[in-house]
Parts: structure tokens; sequence; C-alpha cells
């Protein structure tokens, strides 16, 4: 395997490693932090819960749905005779595209609700001393990456700039 191969496979056996760990944070954001927000009684009132869980959290399982199976079709890309190694460009290229075209919408959406999600957990914070307790009992609990709920919440923004990194090592 020539050296810019393995540049080239290392590339995308990162991408594959990244999306891995972005898809954990977002089972931590669903089973940590969403789902007992939604069934807690005590830390937001039953009125407007449902609307405060929506505006905090976005679409963020809309997201983790698109990058399961982009994760799923990586895997099943490897070579069926040598499962380190990945396929040629054009059909990683594929992949790629069909699935970053597909995230375009959803991502959009996302970001744009951030600033005002990023909002509403800071109006929350300041007034609802149920909201805070839950916040520091539900990342008591996170042991997975030790990322407070708003590190969380960003992620899906500020992992945007290492695709460029990783698409162009791929191509190369």
């Amino acid at each position: 395997m020539t050296p810019t191969e393995k540049k080239r496979q290392l590339a995308i056996e990162e991408l594959e490693n990244y999306e891995n760990n972005f898809l954990k944070q977002l089972v931590v954001i669903r089973d940590i932090f969403a789902r007992p927000l939604l069934s807690s009684q005590t830390t937001i009132e039953e009125s407007r819960r449902y609307s405060f869980h929506d505006t905090l959290f976005g679409n963020y399982h809309i997201l983790a749905n698109h990058h399961k199976k982009l994760v799923r079709e990586l895997d099943g890309s490897r070579d069926a005779n040598n499962f380190n190694l990945f396929p040629d460009s054009i059909t990683i290229g594929s992949i790629l595209y069909k699935h970053f075209s597909r995230l375009i919408d959803p991502y959009i959406r996302y970001v744009s609700n951030h600033v005002f999600a990023k909002y509403q957990y800071n109006m929350e914070y300041s007034k609802n001393p149920a909201f805070v307790r839950f916040i520091e009992q539900q990342e008591a609990i996170e042991k997975d990456f030790r990322i407070p709920l708003k590190g969380l919440l960003i992620s899906p923004i500020v992992r945007m700039a290492k695709y460029d990194l990783l698409f162009d090592t791929i191509l190369k």
C-alpha cells in the first residue's frame, strides 16, 4: 500500500470513528437529558415541557438517524477480502455525497435553532432552580464524555470544520 493510500485509509477510518463518537454523544443527549427531561414532573411545568424540550434539543434525533445510516454504509463498504481496507475513492465519495447531501437541511434547521435553544437554556437556568438541579444531576450521571449539556448541544455545529479536513485527505 502506498503512503498516500495509507493516509486515505486512515482518514476514512478516522471519519468512521468520528461518526461513531458523534452517535454516542447523541445517545447521551437522548438518554441522559432529553427523555428524562420529558418524564420529569418537577423540572419544567407540563404546559411548556414539550415545547421547551423541542426548542432545547432541536432535531438532534433526525441528525442521529442520518449519521447512523452513514456509519452502517461505511461499515458495509469495507473490502470483503480485507476488512481493514475501504473502497476506492469513487465508491467512498458516492457514499459521502449521498449521506451529506441529505444532511444539509437537518443541519441548517439545527444550527438555526441553536441560538434560540441557547437563549432558552440560559433563561431557564437563571430562573428555575429545579432545572438547575436537573442539569447538575444529569451531568453527574453522564460519564462517557464529561461534556456539559451545553457542549453536547453545540457539538453538531462545531464538528462541521473537521469534515472539510477529512474529506480533503480522503480525496488526495
